[in-house]
C-alpha cells in the first residue's frame, strides 16, 4: 500500500533545515528514551506549566517540530488542532517546537491556531537530540518517557493516541532518516551512494512504498508517477487539460532525470523525450474554445480564504473530498479544482497575492453529484463561485508516436 496521498500533482515533502552537518546526527530509536526536553521559552502555556520529562511523566507527549515558513508544517494545523480536540481531556499533551524567534513567532500565533503548547528552541538543541534535519516531523512519547514513533503529522491518527494513552505499542508510518526523502534527481534509499551520476535517465515500474515528486536545478524525480502525472510535469498541463487521442499505460513507474542543466526547462526537453521513447506518445498544443466553468468573487468575505500566514513556505494538497494550501495563488485553486471536476477552471477572481485555503466537502463517485457538491463548497466556504461559460484556451493533445 502506498504510504503517501497523490496530491494535485504529487506531494510528500520535508522542508529540509537547511543544517547539512545536522543531518549527521544520530536519530534515536523507537524504544528508547526521548532526550532531555531543552527549551528556552514555552508559549500558550498555563502559568505553572513546565516541558520536562519528569512533569510530563504519565502523558502522552506528541512533539512535531515546524516552522513558519514550511508550508507542509502548517498544512497540518487543522489535522493536528482537531486531535488536540479530541484528546484535551485525556493525559495527552501537544507541544510544537521551532527554532524560530520569539517576536516571529509569536506575531504568527495571533494569525494562526495551534492548539498546542509552543517551544522554543533557539539553539536547536532539542532539533539536535532527536535528529531531526526535515520539518515537518512528529515525535510520539509515551507515557513511560520512551520514544514510540517518530512520523509525519498527517501520518498521526486518532487510534494511534488511543493505543499510547492505553499504554500499548502503536503500528504507524515511521521515518527518521535522510533516505526517507524524496529529493530530485534520486530514489528514496540512493542518498548514500559513494559515486552519484552526473547525467541520468531512468525509468522503471514503481517498486517503492513512497509516492511523490521533487524536482529542482535541472533534475526531477517521481516516484509512483502515472503516465498522464509525467506527461502534465513535462508539459505542464494539468490532466483537465489534456485530450488523449489514445491508451495510455495505467501502471505507475519510478523516473529520475538528472540533467547537467540548472534549469527546469533542460530538465523538461529530457522528460518529453523519454516520454517519447519509453511510451511512444508525442504532445502538442491547440488552442480551442471549450466549454468550462469560471471561477469569480461573490463578495462574501470567509475566513476559509485568508491572506497567507506563512512567512516564506508554500504547500498544496488536494485529493478525494480536500482542498488544502498554504501560500498560493487564485490560479493554484483554480487548477486543483479542475482536476477534482474533470474540468477546465478559469479563475476571473481577479485577486492578486497569495492564500490558505482549507475546502473540504463530502466525496461522491457520480460526476454530476462531484461537481454539485464541490461547486456548494466554494461558495459557501470560501465565498466564490464556478458560472459555466465559454472561453478559449489552450489544451494539450497527446498522440501516439508517429514510427
Amino acid at each position: 500500500m502506498k504510504t503517501a496521498l497523490i496530491t494535485t500533482v504529487a506531494v510528500l515533502a520535508w522542508a529540509v533545515t537547511g543544517r547539512a552537518a545536522e543531518a549527521e546526527t544520530v536519530a534515536p530509536k523507537v524504544g528508547e528514551p526521548a532526550p532531555p526536553m531543552t527549551l528556552e521559552k514555552l508559549l500558550q502555556t498555563p502559568a505553572a506549566a513546565k516541558a520536562d520529562w519528569n512533569s510530563l511523566r504519565g502523558k502522552v507527549v506528541v512533539l512535531e517540530f515546524w516552522a513558519t515558513w514550511c508550508g507542509p508544517c502548517i498544512g497540518a494545523f487543522p489535522h493536528l488542532n482537531e486531535l488536540a480536540e479530541k484528546f484535551k481531556d485525556q493525559p495527552v499533551q501537544f507541544i510544537a517546537v521551532t527554532d524560530e524567534k520569539e517576536p516571529v513567532v509569536s506575531a504568527f500565533l495571533r494569525r494562526k491556531q495551534l492548539k498546542a503548547w509552543v517551544g522554543l528552541d533557539t539553539d536547536r538543541s532539542l532539533f539536535k537530540a532527536f535528529g531531526i534535519f526535515g520539518i515537518p516531523h512528529t515525535v510520539l512519547v509515551g507515557r513511560d518517557g520512551k520514544i514510540a514513533g517518530m512520523t509525519y503529522p498527517m501520518s498521526l491518527k486518532e487510534e494511534h493516541l488511543n493505543a499510547l494513552v492505553a499504554g500499548k505499542p502503536v503500528n504507524l508510518y515511521q521515518t527518521s532518516t535522510k533516505k526517507d526523502l524524496i529529493t530530485a534527481g534520486m530514489l528514496p534509499g540512493t542518498d548514500q551512494q559513494s559515486v552519484k551520476p552526473m547525467f541520468q535517465i531512468l525509468v522503471r515500474p514503481s517498486i517503492s512504498d513512497t509516492v511523490g515528486r521533487s524536482q529542482g536545478n535541472g533534475s526531477f524525480t517521481d516516484v509512483g508517477a502515472t503516465v498522464v502525472s509525467l506527461l502534465s510535469s513535462a508539459y505542464g498541463a494539468n490532466s483537465a487539460r489534456m485530450r488523449l487521442t489514445c491508451e495510455v499505460p495505467e501502471v505507475r513507474y519510478d523516473v529520475v532525470v538528472k540533467t547537467t542543466s540548472r534549469d527546469d526547462a533542460g530538465m523538461k526537453r529530457w522528460l518529453q523525450r523519454t516520454i517519447e521513447e519509453v511510451f511512444d506518445l508525442t504532445a502538442r498544443c491547440e488552442t480551442n474554445e471549450v466549454d468550462v466553468l469560471v471561477l469569480r468573487a461573490t463578495g462574501t468575505k470567509n475566513e476559509a480564504l485568508t491572506p497567507t500566514v506563512s512567512t516564506g513556505g508554500s504547500s498544496g494538497m488536494a485529493g478525494p473530498g480536500r482542498i488544502s494550501a498554504v501560500r498560493q495563488p487564485m490560479k493554484w485553486l483554480a487548477s486543483s479544482l479542475e482536476i477534482q471536476i474533470k474540468k477546465p477552471v478559469v479563475d476571473e477572481t481577479g485577486f492578486t497575492g497569495e492564500f490558505d485555503i482549507e475546502l473540504t466537502w463530502k466525496n461522491s463517485n457520480d460526476r454530476l453529484e462531484q461537481i454539485r457538491r464541490l461547486v456548494e463548497a466554494v461558495r459557501e466556504q470560501l465565498g466564490l463561485q464556478l458560472t459555466p461559460a465559454r472561453r478559449t484556451i489552450e489544451m494539450l493533445v497527446v498522440e501516439k508516436t508517429a514510427r
